[in-house]
Order: structure tokens, then sequence, then C-alpha cells
């Protein structure tokens, strides 16, 4: 590439001066140029240096128009034009120059560093200038630049979106997070997002930018969340400790922007549509809806369900994990969204359009390029990602849902359609983590004192679905598991078997292998999820810690927390969930081992 310095606007008022037209077309030529060379590879330092210069100062130029004048500018216009291909070349850029999008060399490398240091920031903030005054246009002129400038919105680096410069825009709802770990500039990106994405009023190319920006932010939500977890449970000073009051336990801090218009908004599903599903016949995006404002409330509202599934995704530990499935359950929006989502399901899953959110990486993205055409958000893809979504990721909360529907026949129909078309797309998704998982070893040193490591290796049969466990106590104890997953996961419970034990007693290892099914059939989370929960189970045994005399396992089967009621007579101790449970059932407040009346210590307090 070698032009002349003219070519680089440095003021809007070139963009509408009729004497620029001229230079303002040789701009554009410049730019379908750069379009094509900035996907290469073998670009120079300085090419590249030309190209993101160029481009910069072309989107600052647009960004000082004022509205009035970009109104002045029809489609037709060379600067209408060159404003589209700017954006478009951004994009590219962006997917071209972002750290782990693939391309190596010493000029790449460079120019990376500098791209998220100088050159992404100034150009989000151009960026988000534009996005202000195109909103305000009318016409079909405004939907193309507003496309391709979601476009190049939504492949912002997240470093330099979590450090942007907007102005702070916070509401009381925050200031529990706020306090607990999660940055004011953290907290108005999301409530600014929040209002774009989740608005069935705006068109489908900005709902869905803003939502993949909020996606993209997550990652850093999830580590706030989970710091205002656990000052909500200090007292307990772990996860696994459940000291804490019972409220507290079914709280979930998560910001009330994300879940503010699903508490606000319910769509109306007509029978007719459950109809379509039990019968098969096919149906076609929002062909149900009576009116098209149902149709963009519906969409909106499977995005807004999309992300906060990603939010649940990403927690960690698991035991908050848990407690934000309970809680997604438990607040009626995990219902809420099923319910629209099912009706929608596309009949043919396996054509081009719906492959992407069957693809490898089972929604580690909204995939928002494919959910939306002409008519706006496409409910059906919207549908199809949640229901993989749900399945990848809450597979026990889903079980229970589907348990819980009291119409037999759309149960019926749910299964067949999640047999045929998800089952075995996550079966074998399921397996390919486990061969990836399967050189690391997930090891852990033993209790103070002890010599020995214990540690658990996996590896995956894809052929036969199985996948096998094998668990080094000592050099003399060990035991090999056996899982094989039904034809129908995540709808079917996994089998466990006893492979192979060496030096355990038959008591133990048949204890382990219920344990690991009950922790496979009650997780939310991947089947590696579930396997090292259970290799934790195990440890906590060598380590000395009591079983509930209830369930006879360390960690429960559903909130992973140690037994901490302790009866003061017969000295056994229980989990609070299995003694709740056993109050309820029996009507009796005794112990269960030595019926005497209940008073219990706790770990903490008494």
């Amino acid at each position: 590439i070698s032009v002349d310095a003219e070519f680089l606007l440095d003021t809007g008022e070139a963009l509408v001066d009729c004497d620029q037209i001229e230079r303002i077309a040789d701009n554009a030529t410049v730019l379908a140029c750069l379009q094509s060379a900035v996907s290469r590879s073998d670009l120079s330092k300085s090419q590249w240096d030309f190209a993101l210069c160029s481009l910069t100062a072309w989107l600052a130029a647009a960004a000082s128009l004022s509205v009035d004048q970009l109104t002045r500018l029809s489609a037709r216009h060379p600067a209408w034009r060159l404003l589209c291909r700017a954006c478009q070349v951004a994009a590219v850029a962006a997917d071209r120059l972002t750290p782990g999008s693939g391309g190596s060399g010493s000029a790449l490398s460079s120019v990376r560093s500098e791209w998220l240091e100088f050159f992404a920031p100034h150009l989000l903030e151009s960026q988000l200038a534009l996005f202000d005054l195109t909103v305000d246009l009318d016409g079909c002129a405004r939907d193309s630049l507003l496309a391709r400038l979601c476009l190049a919105l939504s492949s912002c680096p997240p470093p330099v979106l979590l450090a942007h410069r907007f102005p702070p825009e916070l509401r009381a709802d925050d200031a529990a997070l706020l306090a607990s770990g999660l940055t004011p500039a953290l907290q108005t990106l999301l409530n600014r997002a929040s209002r774009l994405a989740f608005d069935p009023l705006q068109p489908a190319p900005v709902s869905a930018a803003f939502a993949q920006l909020i996606v993209a932010s997550l990652p850093t939500v999830a580590e706030g969340v989970a710091t205002a977890a656990g000052a909500a449970f200090s007292s307990a000073g772990e996860f696994g400790q459940d000291s804490a009051s019972d409220a507290a336990a079914a709280s979930a801090p998560v910001p009330y922007c994300i879940h503010e218009r699903l508490s606000q908004f319910a769509v109306p599903v007509p029978d007719p549509l459950y109809s379509r599903l039990l019968s098969a016949e096919p149906v076609s995006g929002a062909s149900w809806m009576t009116s098209p404002g149902e149709s963009r409330r519906a969409a909106s509202q499977l995005l807004n369900g999309l992300t906060l599934l990603h939010l649940v995704r990403l927690a960690r530990p698991a035991e908050l994990r848990a407690r934000l499935a309970e809680w997604l359950s438990s607040s009626g929006y995990f219902n809420q969204l099923l319910l629209i989502a099912c009706p929608l399901l596309p009949a043919n899953p396996a054509a081009p359009a719906m492959l992407q959110p069957l693809g490898a990486d089972c929604g580690s993205s909204i995939g928002w390029r494919c959910c939306y055409g002409n008519d706006g958000l496409d409910p059906s893809s919207l549908a199809l990602d949640l229901l993989v979504l749900t399945l990848r990721h809450v597979p026990a909360m889903f079980r229970d849902w589907r348990t819980g529907l009291t119409d037999r026949r759309l149960a019926g129909a749910i299964d067949k359609y999640v047999r045929k078309w998800v089952s075995p797309v996550l079966c074998q998704h399921e397996l390919r983590l486990v061969q990836s998982a399967a050189a690391t070893a997930f090891g852990s040193s033993a209790a103070d004192g002890a010599a020995e490591a214990r540690e658990l290796t996996v590896k995956a049969r894809p052929a036969a679905r199985e996948i096998v466990a094998s668990y080094q106590v000592t050099d003399e104890h060990s035991a090999e598991l056996l899982i094989t997953l039904p034809a129908d996961y995540p709808l079917g419970h996994p089998s466990v078997e006893i492979s192979k034990r060496v030096g355990i007693p038959s008591n133990d290892w048949r204890r382990w292998q219920l344990q690991m099914a009950a922790f496979l059939r009650s997780q939310n989370g991947s089947l590696l999820d579930g396997i090292e929960l259970w290799k934790r189970n195990v440890d906590k045994k060598f380590e000395g810690v009591e079983d509930c005399m209830i369930c006879y396992s360390i960690l429960h089967g559903s909130n992973y927390r140690l037994p901490d009621l302790q009866c003061r007579v017969c000295r056994k101790r229980f989990h609070r969930a299995c003694m709740r449970q056993w109050f309820e059932t029996s009507q009796n407040p005794t112990c269960p081992l030595c019926r005497n009346t209940f008073d219990f210590i706790t770990s903490n307090r008494s």
C-alpha cells in the first residue's frame, strides 16, 4: 500500500464538503483495498501502521459530525459508503489483531500491542460516538450503517471494553456488587449495554451487538459475583462450609440490570403453538406471534436468557454455579424462558443457518451474526441456542423442569427433539472435553503429614460413549470407574461401574460408585466438573472429614457443602439440607440416628 497522506481525512467537515467529493471517493477506494489487506498476515509493520492510522482518522472524523450533517448524507453519497466500509474494516482488523485470533510474526506481535494500547481504545470511542449519532437517523441508510457499526462494536477486545471512558451510569441496585469488588466502570458498561441489548424496540443489530459486549465482560462479572458471594458467606470461611443463613444461601448476587427486563415483561404463549410442537409441524421464527411487537419481545427475552446462562457457565467455583442455577430456577426465569423457547425450536436445526449453535464450543458466544435476519432477531436461532446452553451447562435443572411438566405429551415431544438433534452433539462434545483433559491429572496433595499424593486421570472412548476415571490413592490403593453416557444424554443419567480396584474395601468402592452416580446426576456443568467434585469428596474422606449420616456423602449432592450440623448426643454430622428434608418427611424433630431431640452444634457456632 503506497498512497499520499492527502487520503487521510482530518476533520468531519470534509465529509460533508461538496468540494471534497472526489477526495472522499479516493478514500473509499483506499478503504476497499484495506479491507482485503488487513485480513492477510503478511503485511509489514509500516503497512499495518498506515492501515490503522487511516482507519482511526476516518472514524474520528465521522464521529465529529453533528446529527444534521450526518442526516444530509444519503446512502448514495461517497461519504456514506466510506463510513460503512470503515466500520467493516474496523471489524476485520479487530478479528485479526485481537490476541488469540491466530497469525504470528514479529510485525503482527508488535502491531497487536499497539492495537490494544492505542488504536482499539480510540476506535471504540469513535464508534460509540458515531453510534449515538446514527440511532437518531431514519431510513434504510441508517440501517445499513448501523449493522456495520454494530459489527465493529461487537468485535472490541474485552480488555479495551473494560477500560472504557463512558460517563458513570450507576443505580441504587448496584450498591451491593460495587461494595464487593465490581468496578464502577464495569457496572456502567453493564447498565448501558443492558438497556440497549434487551430493549425489544431496538433494531436487531443493536440488541445482538450489545448483548455480545455484555458476554465479553462476563468473565470479569463472574469474578465480581464470586467475590460478592464470598462476602455474603464470610462467616463460613469457604464455600464448602454452610454456616450462613438459608436466606443468604438462596440469594445470588447477579447484577440487577441483566435480569431487570425478565421480571418486567412476560410473553404469552398461545396453546396452538404447543400443538405445532407436538405434531412436529415446522415453526418458522415469529410466525406464531400475533404482532411484530410480540416477536421482538420474545426474541429480546431469549437474548436476555442467553446472557444469564453464560454467567452461570462462567461462574466458579462449582458451589457458586449451583447457587446461580438455583436462583435462576427459583426466580421463575428459567421456566419462563423455556416455555417461550421450546415451541420456537426449528424443525430442522441441521440446516446451514442453524449449525452455529451446535458448533464445537457449544455456546462460548452468542453467535449474533446469524441470529437475526431482515425481520429482526430470529427467535428460532435464539431458542436453539438457549436449549443447547441449558442442556450443556445446567442439565440437572433442565431435567427437573422437564419432570415437572404436567402435559406429558409436551414432555415427550421435547424428549424426542433433544434425542434427535441435541444429544448426539452434546455427547461428542463432552467426550472431546475429556480427551482434551486426558493428559491432565487432577492431582492434589494429601493431608498434612502424609507422604503420598492422590491423583485422578481421565480418558475417553468416543466410539463406545465411555469415560474411564482412574483414581490412584496410594501405591497400594487404586480404583478405576467406567462412566457410560446414554444415547439420550443429558436427559438420561450416565451409568457408573467399578471396572478395577486394588486394595479398596468393598464397602468403600460401592459407596464411591454411588457417590459418582449421584454427582453426575445432580451437578450443573460438564461431566468433568462432576468427576472433579467426586474426587474432592473422596479426598475429604482421606483427610478425615466425616460423612453425612443421611446421604453417606461428604459433599452434598446439589449444593456441594460439607456436613456442619452435629448432634450433641451421638456427635454425628449431617448436611443442613439433609436435615431439613428429614424434618419435613418424618415430622419428628429427633436425630435420625440416636432418636434424641435434635439439639445441634454447627461448625462455627452453637
